[in-house]
């Protein structure tokens, strides 16, 4: 039976580092969630798992459109939006538009070397998301966070 992905969180604390900033003027919230986690795999490989369908639908969920820069996406019963930059393979960001709210998030992998000799290398992946809104929107805290717990999880 598979674990859900909160008793994987709950298992891995060293691995996944959370991060939630809030700053506030008079006028707008700026809201900055960032998530990362390394993964025993190269950055080549990684980048694959975060930007190929096919390997997006095995531990996202299934996502169409048109998966390079200035292309929409959907990804099924969630969000859509658009990829307004891409430096392949090291970094990444989309628009995250749901319940017409919208924010952006911004995916960067890094080599971390190798655990030892023969194994494979270790690859970094850090997603921010940013979301500007009103004074006092919690908006911010839903949407992309709760589905970036799988992502987290699983993006191998």
């Amino acid at each position: 039976m598979a674990q859900q992905p909160e008793r994987i969180i709950a298992a891995q604390p060293d691995e996944v580092r959370r991060e939630l900033t809030v700053r506030r003027d008079e006028k707008r919230q700026h809201t900055f969630q960032t998530i990362s986690r390394s993964y025993p795999t190269t950055v080549d490989d990684l980048w694959e798992a975060c930007t190929q369908a096919d390997r997006l639908e095995r531990w996202f969920a299934p996502v169409n459109g048109d998966l390079q820069l200035g292309g929409r996406y959907q990804v099924e019963g969630n969000a859509s939006g658009e990829v307004v930059a891409c430096e392949p393979p090291q970094s990444f960001t989309v628009t995250w538009e749901f319940a017409g709210d919208s924010s952006q998030v911004v995916v960067h992998l890094t080599r971390k070397g190798t655990t030892g000799p023969g194994s494979p290398s270790n690859t970094r992946t850090r997603a921010t998301s940013t979301r500007i809104s009103g004074p006092g929107s919690d908006r911010a805290r839903r949407g992309w966070a709760g589905t970036s717990r799988c992502w987290v999880c699983r993006c191998t």
